[in-house]
């Protein structure tokens, strides 16, 4: 006896092909956990308000000699990736990416099978950008670590700072690095979901071409991160930390909805559906005749 064994592109047209066309006057039934959606938005609300408190303020004059704090100050607007630009490429590149992978596979899966495929990508995307922000967050303000710029910032005299008040506040964010954080976060995710997706394509087309589409985002990533130390906002040390937390926002967010990439993009609750459903319509083995 021989089993056949379906992809999960193979899959998703099977549900699709015998899912029940929706009833115009039946109630509505969401497909996707209202409960998770709540505890997102609960998860950026605890972020928000971290990210508008006070840091913690380290005792300055220890430090006034200090070369790690003594490098030039680069504005806002002057960043490689400024706050405007930073929420471009890690929050709202990334959805339109997961939008657009959702929208073309499979092919030919009913509208209802893609409308909950991009219910778990969102979901998946927001939580990890979420988790990633609201753990910074909390670290930054409780931390209070001087950015590699302060004393441009603070333009101390006698010990005691003079620059503007609102500069000398984000002096004091350093560690861990949110641009590193918020960019993998956004942007791994969207690296997963396109391993994800390229491991149902014919293994004849080829294996190096796939790590590299799916490399991209996470490419685009690195460069975000590394500019952080170039505009001289952030230590090496706060940077490594905080791609560390995007990386790990990332796959818990993808692997709370997804399984690991090398079995395909099929989230855990169509995979659940499918599996009961096919030991009795699609095995490919005859019916045991009787003895």
């Amino acid at each position: 006896m021989h089993e056949k064994v379906h992809s999960d592109d193979e899959k998703l047209r099977m549900i699709s092909r015998d899912m029940p066309r929706p009833d115009a006057s039946a109630p509505a039934k969401p497909s996707w956990s209202l409960g998770d959606w709540l505890c997102m938005l609960v998860i950026w609300t605890v972020g928000h308000n971290f990210d508008h408190m006070a840091p913690f303020e380290r005792e300055l004059k220890p430090q006034l000699n200090d070369p790690n704090i003594a490098y030039h100050h680069t504005p806002v607007a002057q960043q490689v990736y400024p706050p405007s630009l930073l929420w471009n490429v890690s929050l709202y590149l990334p959805l339109g990416l997961i939008t657009a992978i959702g929208l073309l596979a499979p092919p030919n899966a009913l509208a209802a099978v893609r409308v909950r495929l991009l219910a778990e990508l969102w979901l998946g995307q927001l939580s990890s950008i979420g988790l990633a922000f609201a753990l910074i967050c909390i670290v930054k303000v409780n931390v209070g670590r001087l950015r590699p710029d302060f004393l441009a910032r603070c333009l101390p005299v006698d010990g005691v700072c003079t620059g503007a008040a609102d500069v000398i506040t984000e002096g004091r964010k350093s560690f861990p690095s949110g641009h590193s954080a918020l960019a993998f976060s956004g942007l791994a995710f969207v690296s997963l979901v396109l391993a994800a997706r390229l491991v149902q394509a014919s293994p004849r087309a080829g294996a190096l071409w796939k790590l590299c589409v799916a490399s991209l985002p996470w490419l685009l990533a690195l460069h975000v991160a590394l500019s952080r130390v170039a505009d001289y906002w952030h230590h090496w040390e706060d940077v490594l930390v905080g791609s560390l937390i995007g990386h790990v926002a990332a796959y818990v967010a993808f692997r709370l909805r997804f399984p690991v990439p090398a079995v395909g993009l099929m989230p855990h609750t169509l995979r659940a559906e499918v599996e009961q459903e096919m030991p009795l319509k699609y095995h490919a083995s005859p019916p045991l005749e009787p003895v």
